[in-house]
């Protein structure tokens, strides 16, 4: 088998120049595919979001992604690989993404348990109040955003940040193969 790059490369040029046209069924996967990718996970731990609706920590995207593949690779594929061909080009699409996933997934225990055992510094009456004033929210709101600020820069210490660095590139290829199945889906694609 070819690798993955190569593979998907070849695809997303069939695509483009319109030698796969993909039949209902393979859109069919493909739109469950893409479902499954926009499902918001319920962790067991809740993880603090930042003043924006996308304002979402680094753990948070590894423990939803953990989710998410085993749906994909133990519910999806199973049921879609019966009822299409040998050799569809969906099926491989979602493949190579489960396939891809693995080096992030390796690394999700070691993050998640570290997670679970950080020790949150909870900020005193004059820190929340001072960020009540300066981003003229609720305390509520500042105590939110607050842990949200705090969980971020655990991320940002060693051996996290390395961590990240190393997962980047991993977690853009993963983004390109979704692009491939949005395009074959919707039907949007470049010549």
């Amino acid at each position: 088998m070819r690798d993955r790059p190569q593979q998907l490369g070849s695809i997303a040029r069939s695509l483009n120049r319109y030698e796969w046209n993909p039949a209902q069924e393979e859109i069919a996967v493909g739109d469950a595919f893409l479902r499954e990718l926009q499902k918001d996970e319920e962790a067991s731990q809740p993880f603090p979001r930042g003043p924006q609706e996308w304002d979402r920590l680094r753990t948070e995207a590894v423990a939803g992604l953990v989710a998410k593949v085993a749906r994909i690779d133990k519910e999806l594929l199973p049921l879609w690989r019966e009822r299409l061909p040998g050799g569809s080009s969906m099926i491989a699409l979602v493949e190579i993404y489960v396939r891809s996933a693995q080096p992030i997934l390796r690394h999700a225990d070691d993050v998640l348990a570290a997670w679970r055992t950080a020790v949150w510094r909870e900020p005193i009456s004059e820190e929340l109040a001072y960020e009540e004033r300066r981003l003229n929210v609720s305390a509520e709101d500042a105590r939110a955003i607050w842990r949200f600020e705090e969980a971020r820069h655990w991320e940002a210490q060693p051996p996290r940040s390395a961590l990240w660095e190393e997962l980047l590139p991993k977690w853009s290829y993963l983004t390109s193969v979704a692009s491939v199945v949005a395009a074959a889906v919707t039907g949007d694609v470049e010549y």
